[in-house]
């Protein structure tokens, strides 16, 4: 069965943040030097008991200053990319790379809204290219990535693969590409074998799912948005319609393919799931790139959608502030996050214990430029 989406969560992907507002389209900076330690002081188990924390106001011009992000950073504009005190200059403008065995996958965005994939050699010669319509999708642990290629005549294939390119190449689902002006995209990993998987008809807004598994496919139907989906639980994070209407955020039995919502929370817009998948990224559902009070971030019990912590910018008179929502798990206890005050950026560390420290930043943007970003995954 296919829905209209109302509101397709699949939109980070299709247009990659294309269309974020101006202070708010970041990642991370890239080849900083940061003042004070650069060491994260170690913190004791957290207490994630739902509430425990509350609500933390995020300034990163007051914030303690730790260490650089761990998790791939790519800035567009220098093509570069940082990981761990390693900092590689690209030969492209990519916008998303992560370690992929001795060199890097990487993946760019020409004029016409068109990506690619290069996987490049550790010499950064880039060693073969796919064609694609977003994204790549890389697991929580940096260990396999997903994407999916289109082959120029009818079909996509959804491709699984080991960063460290030391397992065979599994087989490709092949999903045909269905009504003129169709498109497919990966959406999150239910486990290492699953990838859960949308087909986006951009002439009727209709959207269906499938999961992928090596060469089959299989349809989960009555799905109506999908946005994240955990490989350590199975579930998936996204949105349901509710009686009067409303289309609200929901998560789902992902393993089980059910569409019927475990829980749902029409004030919220939802995000990442933490590594372990116990905890959930959220935004305001009003549109997080407008700035103004709904534009900071929330983390979410995954089992029970109540809020841990909730994260809010320090707002400015006469500027846009806030919280992208490119937000990415660095650990299970920690997001890396990218803050924006008019044309300055940082990256913020947020702890699930209400913790904020300064990963990176400030860097001076253009507005309107989304010049850097984050990927998940880990150092090599």
């Amino acid at each position: 069965m296919r829905r209209r989406a109302r509101r397709i969560q699949v939109r980070r992907r299709v247009t990659a943040g294309v269309a974020v507002a101006a202070a708010l389209a970041v990642a991370v900076p890239v080849g900083l030097a940061l003042d004070g330690p650069v060491r994260r002081t170690e913190q004791p188990p957290v207490d994630r008991t739902p509430g425990v924390v509350g609500t933390v106001r995020v300034d990163p011009r007051s914030a303690t200053v730790g260490a650089g992000p761990g998790t791939p950073l790519t800035d567009v504009t220098a093509r570069t990319v940082t990981l761990g005190d390693e900092v590689v200059a690209l030969p492209e403008a990519y916008e998303q790379a992560t370690p992929y065995g001795d060199g890097w996958l990487a993946a760019r965005q020409d004029g016409d809204g068109r990506w690619t994939l290069d996987r490049l050699t550790a010499d950064l010669e880039v060693e073969d290219s796919t064609q694609g319509n977003s994204l790549f999708t890389v697991s929580p642990d940096g260990s396999r990535y997903a994407v999916a290629s289109f082959d120029g005549v009818d079909t996509w294939f959804v491709m699984n693969y080991d960063t460290a390119r030391q397992e065979p190449e599994r087989p490709w689902a092949a999903v045909t590409q269905g009504p003129d002006g169709s498109e497919v995209g990966t959406v999150g990993f239910l486990s290492d074998d699953e990838v859960l998987t949308y087909r986006l008809d951009q002439a009727t807004g209709t959207i269906s799912y499938l999961v992928a598994n090596g060469e089959q496919l299989t349809p989960y139907d009555g799905l109506e948005g999908a946005q994240s989906a955990s490989p350590a639980t199975g579930m998936v994070a996204g949105s349901t319609a509710v009686d009067d209407g409303r289309s609200c955020a929901a998560t789902f039995d992902g393993r089980s393919r059910s569409a019927d919502p475990l829980w749902t929370d029409c004030d919220r817009e939802l995000g990442q799931f933490s590594p372990d998948g116990s905890l959930l990224v959220a935004f305001g559902a009003s549109d997080p790139g407008a700035g103004g009070d709904e534009s900071g971030v929330s983390v979410l019990d995954a089992t029970t959608g109540r809020p841990v912590v909730d994260f809010e910018v320090t707002p400015v008179r006469d500027r846009v502030v806030g919280i992208a929502t490119q937000v990415v798990w660095e650990d299970d206890e920690h997001l890396l996050a990218t803050y924006s005050d008019g044309d300055q950026q940082w990256v913020v560390r947020l702890g699930v214990d209400g913790s904020v420290e300064r990963a990176a930043g400030p860097v001076t943007v253009d507005l309107g430029t989304v010049g850097l970003r984050l990927t998940p995954g880990r150092a090599r």
